[in-house]
């Protein structure tokens, strides 16, 4: 559910930015008195390749801030702005390196990368192949599981002390974030390293160490253009129960780090463990599942052992390759979407219809109730279904005014990004390859032909083809991810109507005034393609973000206001994200059984510049959208 007192497991800053002088600041707070562990992950605008990757470990009541800016060179880049204590320790993160000082002690720079959409295969999406690409986004943060704090949370455990030299063998990483000692032995604990006592990965000493995500972070982000002298902030989007496995196992209650001291499968183990059998399925020697109910064996090159504990109920991964892109949006578990409809005036439990090849291929039925068969991410989908988006929009010259509205998607490529499996995948397969089993739980036939399918199992409610395929996108989306006709560039599509009134509810002129022959043409709505996951609708061609290259990325929607009589300057606008009737179909609603619209968040920026040439006049500020839900 969305979070509505603001503090959740699951966060997203709708929109970074870095273009025309502007940065963006994100600051994580641990309102808990436990030690979290947080995945922090940027995503492009343009199809939600990750660019950034990293964890944040954050002891009780800590807080860790950061910046997105450019370089002296003019690369996007990431910088920790984190405040050390009265110790001189900071917060630590896996890697460490992000946020240990050099020699000068200034922290480093870490480059966002362009390995996400232009390598090779399915790595390169066919969309803009340039660094610019980077500018804009936006950021999700996912909490992974909390760990205790005393050192005596987990049997079996021996006490951190900071001495590799006696003997210790288990960290006690929970200890190790408390006290802030970030090192060589804090990174070796999130890799899949065999550890020399136990036999057993390091990760899986680490995830024994933790229970499940708790809602504990409050997020939020900030704007600011140091030459212009503004700065504009607001809350991230913030999900609460995204991830209760104990919940999802019958029981209603948190699952502590003890409870998963004997577990034995962590979360990511498929994808350092992947193959491709026949026809094309990814498989792996074991399957993490979500409620711990898993009881095969996992075998790695040295060591043997049996789960009979199961799953770890965390979403704790290791910080390498592949592994890292673990957890995501579509780890929400059980799948259920829980809210409040205003316009129903009636509280929710929506469960998705889509079925998947879950927990990496399992053959579990969901019509039989296993909630394990269904994808997170369509009940993450599920909170943010909106038909319409209202906000304000001004558009002043003299006054220097313009705004800027953020619409983002964060779930949409996960029903509109496929991946090409015709190829020789190996364990340091590429990136995107490793991502789409939790994109699409699914993936391609096996003879490669077409480019954009899915593959379900189980009980789904479409028109299955011959190969059990269907093609892609996902409902309710109504174009894959690919290179249209007549274009260079890839993208994915849906059309979206602007209905605008200015402050005197006057609307666009349709006709002429007077006595006039009947039937008089209806009111001409405009139209228009939102084709990418973070999209900036200007208003008359004026920006916050007004250099060229701001203005002639593809990401950018035009509104034209000037047929409203006397070419007004301000007003507000219903955005309608399913003139063709897009739906999310989904059970659990007292009315009908679809969600219409897109999934979608933001804000609207607001910038003032009252023209004297000194940036103490310079003023701006964000708006979060309102939305009007409907269903059929």
């Amino acid at each position: 559910n969305l979070a509505t007192d603001g503090i959740g497991e699951v966060a997203i800053a709708p929109f970074y930015t870095v273009r025309d002088g502007w940065s963006t600041l994100i600051n994580l707070t641990n309102t808990q008195n436990v030690p979290v562990a947080v995945k922090v992950r940027f995503h492009e605008a343009h199809n939600s390749r990750d660019v950034l990757d990293f964890m944040v470990l954050l002891s009780a009541f800590d807080v860790f801030t950061g910046i997105v800016t450019e370089d002296s060179n003019g690369n996007a880049v990431f910088r920790s702005t984190d405040t050390p204590n009265q110790a001189g320790n900071r917060t630590c993160t896996i890697p460490t390196a992000i946020n240990l000082p050099n020699a000068s002690g200034d922290l480093p720079n870490v480059g966002l990368s362009t390995a996400g959409y232009m390598g090779v295969g399915a790595d390169n999406d066919k969309g803009q192949q340039n660094t610019d690409r980077l500018k804009e986004g936006y950021i999700e943060f996912i909490v992974m599981g909390y760990a205790e704090q005393d050192g005596n949370g987990v049997a079996s455990l021996d006490m951190f002390d900071a001495n590799d030299l006696n003997g210790i063998q288990n960290l006690d990483v929970g200890q190790a974030i408390e006290e802030h000692v970030c090192d060589a032995r804090l990174d070796l604990a999130f890799t899949r390293e065999d550890n020399a006592a136990t036999g057993q990965p390091e990760i899986l000493n680490t995830a024994q160490q933790f229970g499940e995500p708790i809602n504990a972070l409050k997020f939020n982000f900030r704007l600011i253009n140091v030459e212009r002298g503004v700065e504009a902030g607001n809350s991230a989007t913030t999900w609460a129960n995204f991830y209760t496995p104990g919940t999802g196992n019958g029981i209603n209650a948190t699952v502590e780090p003890a409870d998963n001291a004997n577990c034995a499968i962590w979360r990511g183990i498929e994808r350092h463990n992947a193959d491709v059998g026949t026809p094309v399925f990814r498989t792996a020697a074991v399957d993490w599942l979500p409620n711990a109910s898993d009881d095969t064996n996992y075998t790695n090159e040295t060591t043997a052992f049996l789960s009979s504990d199961g799953s770890c109920r965390n979403l704790i991964a290791e910080q390498q390759r592949q592994a890292f892109l673990e957890p995501t949006l579509n780890d929400a578990y059980p799948v259920v979407a829980n809210s409040w409809d205003d316009q129903l005036n009636a509280a929710l439990s929506l469960v998705p219809t889509y079925v998947s090849m879950a927990n990496q291929f399992n053959s579990d039925d969901a019509a039989a109730g296993d909630e394990d068969a269904l994808r997170g991410i369509d009940a993450m989908s599920a909170t943010i279904m909106r038909r319409f988006v209202v906000n304000e929009w001004a558009d002043n010259s003299a006054a220097g005014v313009s705004t800027d509205w953020i619409l983002t998607q964060p779930t949409k490529a996960f029903y509109v990004d496929g991946v090409n499996q015709d190829q020789t995948i190996t364990t340091n397969e590429s990136i995107q390859t490793a991502l789409a089993p939790e994109r699409l739980e699914a993936l391609v036939d096996s003879d490669g032909d077409t480019f954009f399918e899915a593959r379900f199992t189980g009980n789904p409610p479409v028109d299955l083809g011959a190969n059990g395929t269907v093609d892609l996108p996902l409902a309710p989306y109504s174009t894959a991810w690919n290179v249209r006709a007549g274009q260079t560039l890839a993208d994915a599509c849906n059309e979206v109507e602007f209905i605008y009134y200015d402050r005197a509810e006057q609307k666009p002129n349709v006709g002429s005034s007077g006595v006039i022959i009947s039937p008089q043409p209806p009111q001409t709505i405009k139209s228009d393609n939102v084709c990418h996951e973070a999209t900036v609708i200007n208003f008359n061609g004026a920006s916050a973000f007004a250099d060229a290259g701001s203005l002639a990325a593809p990401n950018r929607v035009n509104v034209d206001t000037s047929d409203i009589p006397g070419n007004a300057l301000n007003g507000w606008m219903l955005l309608d994200l399913s003139p063709n009737g897009e739906a999310l179909t989904v059970t659990g609603l007292p009315v009908g059984t679809e969600q219409l619209g897109l999934p979608a968040i933001g804000f609207n920026l607001k910038v003032r510049s009252l023209g004297t040439g000194s940036a103490a006049s310079n003023y701006a500020s964000t708006l979060d959208h309102g939305y009007i839900r409907e269903t059929n």
